[in-house]
């Protein structure tokens, strides 16, 4: 409420910003940034532009985001294949288990492989990494078979 006061914007509009179901238009982005403390680009990009006087070649590199953390949506289809794949390591490792824990065990993947690459828009990475988080996934499985009780078995 407090950054709509300030900056003009609605909130309605700033919750859609938030929710990231719309990208605001360069006058917001510019009234959001003065309302930060940031300039637009540390804004768009989470880079902070420092004068040519005060760093040589302008650039202070990536910076922490605060508050201004870029979310990434995931993709349904990526979502889903994963989903496939882990349903499929269930049934070959001979640990069925219903949909709703191989939801479980897919948002666990889905973790594991964001904690790998930098971003999941990063089409070619995504594509070498899921298989490893998969191998890691069937590996759990094995050993949860082979040592009931150990906890290794999310999607039970």
């Amino acid at each position: 409420r407090a950054v709509s006061e300030k900056t003009g914007i609605a909130l309605g509009t700033l919750n859609k910003y938030v929710a990231m179901t719309s990208v605001p238009s360069v006058a917001n982005a510019v009234k959001l940034a003065n309302v930060a403390g940031v300039s637009v680009e540390y804004l768009a990009t989470g880079v902070k532009v420092i004068s040519p006087e005060r760093d040589g070649d302008g650039w202070e590199g990536v910076e922490d985001r605060m508050s201004l953390e870029i979310r990434e949506v995931v993709d349904p289809l990526l979502f889903e294949r994963l989903f496939i794949a882990v349903e499929k390591a269930h049934k070959d490792a001979g640990t069925p288990a219903p949909s709703h824990r191989i939801a479980l065990a897919t948002g666990e993947v889905l973790n594991a492989l964001r904690q790998r690459v930098v971003s999941l828009r990063d089409k070619p990475i995504v594509e070498a990494v899921i298989p490893v988080v998969l191998e890691d996934l069937r590996q759990g499985l094995e050993e949860a078979k082979r040592l009931p009780g150990s906890g290794k078995l999310t999607a039970s």
